[in-house]
């Protein structure tokens, strides 16, 4: 199954470059329309580094400090494969020192290492790292002293008291939604009963299989469906809560995706779909129960506002948003930031939406080099500051991966 999937991949991603070339050469005859205001910048500054990449990773990971003085972030050479070891980098943003305080070998270009800082010990930071002794495994790095504690899997989220986090499979991520997982290192294969969701918890190092694949399947896939490959991803606690969210997919012998949002109570340890359509996307939390989220519900591709305890949910009908992207609320819940996939031309858009105002702004439009295509593509992952004053992204309009940070408030 899974050579079938790699093979219909390698073909799918074949005539998806053809098409992308020749839809940039028809776009290319015609002037691209921006009908959105532009949002005044005050301040717009850039990291880069000649002959080194730099990028942060996902968009839901903090890349800024309590203060936000300082911003943390991966450098690794240009001609990079994921056997490479990357370099983390403080970088101090009123002086522009920037120090070298770790590596890992355990990245992707999509989220990185799961690089972030920790929310309650100041100049701790949380990423994943590989060693032969250890696998693949977590750590806590002091910024300032730099001692290191090794937690004994990676983690993918961690919960708000940051004494437990959630860990997947990510060498089957890596097998079946490349861009998203780290190298076969560990020369096993693990049957999926003993694959699936687990937790670590942080003080007694005790790991336990939350739920396994298997059990997934037989809860979520019909029999035909139950013969797929199949993983989880995008684990995401519910704020203020060891609860929990997460993208369950399957995939056929032709390659077709089919996801479904699960929601998981850490009290009853029981699952219940929350969008069955087959199409979820990105989210982000609007507050401790409702969802803005990127997914098909009645037929309708859409974001929506979606209430994971009462199932109600509304689409967000501004036609101003009409495509995926990668979505996120400042403090103050009034704005959200948010970006687009290279259009035709390779153009992403970096915006802002006002919802008291009801009105889209742009702040950037950045080109992204046909070479950055499919898992090895760039997205702009856009991250507010804490003070809500400035986004930071990743982004290729040099062609090369830079940190770019935009003050706008």
């Amino acid at each position: 199954m899974r050579g079938i999937i790699y093979q219909n991949k390698l073909v799918f991603n074949f005539l998806k470059s053809v098409l992308l070339h020749l839809r940039f050469l028809k776009a290319s005859l015609k002037k691209e329309r921006n009908s959105f205001q532009s949002m005044p910048i005050i301040k717009s500054f850039q990291i880069k580094d000649k002959v080194n990449h730099c990028f942060f990773g996902y968009y839901n990971k903090s890349i800024f400090n309590e203060n936000d003085s300082q911003i943390i972030f991966h450098k690794i050479q240009q001609k990079s494969n994921q056997n490479t070891q990357a370099v983390i980098v403080l970088y101090n943003l009123d002086s522009g020192l920037e120090i070298l305080i770790g590596h890992t070998n355990a990245w992707n270009w999509q989220q990185g290492s799961m690089l972030e800082w920790s929310k309650n010990k100041n100049n701790n930071i949380y990423y994943n790292d590989f060693t032969e002794s250890k696998g693949y495994h977590l750590v806590n790095l002091n910024t300032q002293n730099l001692t290191k504690t090794n937690f004994p899997i990676p983690f993918y989220c961690m919960n708000h008291d940051e004494n437990e986090y959630l860990s997947l499979n990510f060498e089957r991520l890596q097998i079946l939604a490349p861009g998203y997982g780290y190298p076969l290192r560990s020369k096993k294969t693990i049957n999926e009963n003993a694959d699936g969701i687990w937790l670590c918890n942080m003080d007694s190092l005790e790991i336990k299989l939350l739920i396994s694949l298997t059990k997934l399947k037989h809860l979520f896939l019909n029999m035909e469906e139950q013969k797929n490959e199949c993983y989880v991803n995008h684990l995401e606690y519910v704020p203020n809560s060891n609860d929990f969210i997460f993208i369950f997919r399957s995939i056929n012998s032709h390659g077709i995706f089919s996801s479904k949002l699960i929601f998981y109570n850490s009290l009853t340890t029981e699952s219940k779909i929350l969008i069955d359509s087959g199409h979820v996307s990105h989210f982000c939390w609007k507050n401790n129960t409702e969802l803005f989220i990127y997914a098909t519900i009645n037929s309708l591709k859409s974001f929506f506002i979606f209430d994971i305890r009462s199932f109600r949910y509304k689409p967000f009908e501004d036609v101003c948003m009409p495509e995926d992207g990668h979505p996120s609320f400042d403090i103050t819940k009034r704005y959200l930031v948010n970006d687009t996939y290279p259009n035709d031309l390779r153009n992403q858009y970096l915006y802002v939406y006002d919802f008291q105002s009801k009105k889209r702004k742009n702040i950037a439009v950045l080109n992204s080099p046909m070479k950055y295509f499919d898992e090895n593509r760039c997205d702009l992952h856009p991250r507010w500051s804490n003070d809500g004053k400035t986004i930071c992204i990743d982004n290729t309009n040099d062609k090369i991966r830079t940190i770019q940070l935009y003050k706008i408030f």
